[in-house]
């Protein structure tokens, strides 16, 4: 076996303690950009559960309202009920001791195509994301989400 030389056995102990030093630059530089992108990616899907779970909440409550009952369902437990449903299946991640509670809103009255008869289910909700919301509510406005559902009576 070849001896290395120690002029060359020096060199390569040095320029491994370089390349550790640049690993952890590079490390502190692109740290920051990661963990910015995983809360985003953690707040935009909380947002997008909340909504999905409005929509459920809007379109239960319609079909609740048009089921063929007689005397119809009153507007007011048609809205009592979208807002039971998504109440305790919100996500708030503000981390206030009470999160805000989504409002309903019920409308009767005739499609604008055909003159059926339909209902039309608002829930609204106001978002208080970790992050996001509270940024945005300061720049601007709060961020609100909303879905709606209208179904024919049956």
């Amino acid at each position: 076996m070849a001896k290395m030389n120690p002029i060359k056995r020096y060199r390569s102990k040095i320029n491994q303690r370089k390349s550790n030093g640049v690993a952890s630059v590079e490390l502190a530089l692109i740290l920051p950009l990661l963990l910015s992108l995983i809360f985003v990616m953690v707040e935009a899907s909380v947002a997008f559960y909340d909504k999905a779970i409005l929509t459920h909440a809007s379109r239960e409550a319609a079909r609740l309202g048009v089921l063929g009952r007689t005397p119809a369902m009153p507007l007011g437990d048609v809205e009592a009920y979208a807002v039971s449903i998504s109440r305790d299946r919100l996500l708030s991640l503000s981390g206030k001791a009470t999160k805000p509670v989504p409002t309903a809103r019920a409308t009767a009255g005739n499609s604008p195509v055909s003159g059926a008869p339909v209902l039309t289910v608002t829930v609204n909700y106001p978002y208080e994301g970790l992050l996001l919301g509270p940024l945005l509510s300061a720049l601007s406005r709060s961020i609100t989400l909303t879905a709606t559902t209208v179904m024919h009576y049956e």
